[in-house]
C-alpha cells in the first residue's frame, strides 16, 4: 500500500490513539533520551557560562527549526488530507525539495555573513566557529524533522523510531569517541556532535523514506509555496513569539545578570526534560489524525482533551516525584557545582509548574493547527509572550534569576487561559471555518 492509498483509507484514520500515542512516546524517549544523556553529560563537563553559551545556540537551532516546521512541515501536514490520491506523492517529493533550498540557502548566507564579519573586523573572530556549528545543527536538525514528519504523516511511527534510534546511537558513540581520543568538548564540540548524528539520521530517513526526487516544475513548487505561505506566515509568526515567549528568561538574564545564569537555569531545566521531550511525538502523532478527522468537530475535540488530562496527569506525577526528591535530583543529576547554587531549588520548582502548563497548551496548539486557525493561535501566543518578557525583565530586576523564570511562568498561564477559552469558542465557531482558505 502506498502513500496516497494509505493516507485516505479508514486503517488510517481509525488506528488506536493509545497504540499510536504509545509508540509516538517510545519514538521520542528515544531521541530525547540521546538529548538528556548529552545535557547531563554537559552539565558536568562544562563551566555553567560553557553549558549556558551551548544553551542559547541551542535555543538557536530550535528557532530555525521550528520556523520550518512551521512554514513546510506542519503546512504539508495539514494540506495533505486535501490531496487526490495521485498528486500526493509528487507534493511530498516537491515539499522536501523547497526544504532542501531553504536549508542551502541559510548556509550560503551563513558563510557570507562570517566572510564579511572577518573582512571588517580585520582579524579572526573568536565565534566564528560557534556560529558555524550552530548553522550546520540548525539545519540538520530542520531535514531530519522532514523524514520524521513524513513517517507520522504516514502513520508509520515505527520508521520514524528506526530514524531516531540511528540518531542517538551515533550521538552516544561521538560521545564515547571523544572520551577515548580525550578530545576537548566545548559548547562548539557539542553542537557538532549534535548536527553529525542528525546529518546521519537524514540519510538513513531518505532511504526509508520512499520518497523520489526528481526535476519539478518551477509554477508547481510556486504553487506549493503560495499554499504553505497562506497559513504558514501566521504559523510562521506564532514560531517568532513562541521562542520569544519560552526564551524570554535567556535574553532578559543575558542583558541583567549575565551569559552563567542562562546555564543554571538550562541546568535546572534538564530536571524536566523526560517530560517536554515527548511532546514534539504527541503533536507528531496527534497533528494527522486531528487534521485528517477535523470535519467531526466533537470528536476532535474530545481526543484534545483526553490526550491533554492524560499528559497532564503525567506531568503531575513527575513533579510530585521530582520535589520530593529534588535535592537528590539535583546532586545526582546537576552535580555539586550547581548543587551549591542557593536559587536552583525554586528554579526547579518553577520549572515542575511550566511544565505542567505546557503539556496541555502543547495539545491544545496541535487542534488550533490541525483546524487551521493559525491567526488566532499566533495571537494567542503574541499575548503570551508580551507577558512573558514584559514580567521577565520586572520580576528579574526584582528577584534575580529566579524572577527571570516567574516571568516565563506569567506568560503560559496567560496563554493557557486564552488557549482553554479558544477551545471552548471552537465548539460554536470551528464549524464555519473555510479549510481551504481560514
Amino acid at each position: 500500500m502506498d502513500f496516497s492509498s494509505t493516507l485516505n483509507s479508514n486503517k488510517f484514520k481509525s488506528k488506536p490513539l493509545a497504540k499510536a500515542l504509545s509508540l509516538s512516546v517510545i519514538n521520542q524517549a528515544v531521541s530525547s533520551g540521546s538529548n538528556f544523556i548529552l545535557g547531563l553529560y554537559l552539565v558536568r563537563i562544562l563551566s555553567p557560562a560553557e553549558f549556558g553559551l551551548y544553551g542559547i545556540g541551542f535555543a538557536v537551532c530550535m528557532f530555525y527549526a521550528g520556523a520550518g516546521n512551521a512554514l513546510f512541515l506542519t503546512q504539508m501536514t495539514v494540506h495533505l488530507p486535501d490531496k487526490t490520491p495521485e498528486e500526493i506523492n509528487n507534493y511530498i517529493g516537491r515539499m522536501l525539495i523547497l526544504v532542501v533550498i531553504v536549508c542551502l540557502c541559510t548556509l550560503a548566507l551563513s558563510a557570507v555573513l562570517l566572510l564579511i564579519t572577518g573582512f571588517i573586523l580585520k582579524k579572526s573572530n573568536s565565534y566564528s566557529g560557534f556560529l558555524s556549528a550552530v548553522t550546520v545543527a540548525s539545519v540538520s536538525y530542520l531535514l531530519k524533522d522532514f523524514f520524521i514528519r513524513h513517517a507520522y504523516n504516514k502513520s508509520a511511527e515505527l520508521k520514524a523510531l528506526w530514524i531516531n534510534v540511528v540518531l542517538s546511537i551515533t550521538m552516544i558513540l561521538s560521545l564515547v569517541g571523544l572520551f577515548i581520543t580525550q578530545i576537548k568538548l566545548t559548547s562548539e564540540t557539542a553542537l557538532y556532535v549534535y548536527a553529525g548524528a542528525h546529518l546521519i539520521a537524514i540519510g538513513f530517513g531518505f532511504t526509508q523514506s520512499g520518497i523520489s526526487i526528481r526535476l519539478y516544475n518551477l509554477s508547481d513548487l510556486g504553487r506549493d509555496l503560495a499554499e504553505a505561505w497562506w497559513h504558514g506566515k501566521w504559523a510562521l509568526l506564532q514560531n517568532f513569539v513562541y521562542w520569544l515567549r519560552t526564551q524570554a528568561y535567556t535574553y532578559v538574564c543575558l542583558v541583567f545578570i549575565g551569559i552563567e545564569a542562562v546555564g543554571v537555569i538550562n541546568a535546572a531545566r534538564i530536571l524536566i526534560s523526560p517530560v517536554i521531550f515527548i511532546l514534539p511525538a504527541v503533536s507528531q502523532m496527534m497533528l494527522p489524525r486531528l487534521s485528517a478527522n477535523r470535519k467531526d468537530h466533537q470528536q476532535v475535540l474530545q481526543q484534545t482533551k483526553t490526550v491533554a488530562a492524560v499528559l497532564f496527569m503525567l506531568a503531575a506525577t513527575y513533579s510530585l516525584i521530582i520535589l520530593l526528591n529534588l535535592n537528590f535530583a539535583i546532586n545526582m543529576g546537576l552535580g555539586k557545582q550547581y548543587a551549591q547554587q542557593e536559587y536552583i531549588t525554586s528554579i526547579a520548582i518553577v520549572w515542575c509548574v511550566i511544565m505542567s502548563i505546557q503539556v496541555v497548551q502543547t495539545c491544545l496548539g496541535t487542534l488550533s493547527q490541525a483546524l487551521k486557525l493559525f491567526k488566532k493561535w499566533a495571537s494567542a501566543n503574541f499575548i503570551g509572550a508580551v507577558v512573558s518578557i514584559l514580567f521577565a525583565a520586572i520580576l528579574c530586576s526584582l528577584y534575580g534569576v529566579v524572577g527571570s523564570v516567574l516571568g516565563t511562568l506569567s506568560g503560559e498561564i496567560v496563554l493557557l487561559a486564552i488557549m482553554w477559552y479558544q477551545l471552548f469558542v471552537l465548539k460554536s465557531d470551528c464549524k464555519t471555518v473555510n479549510y481551504a482558505k481560514s
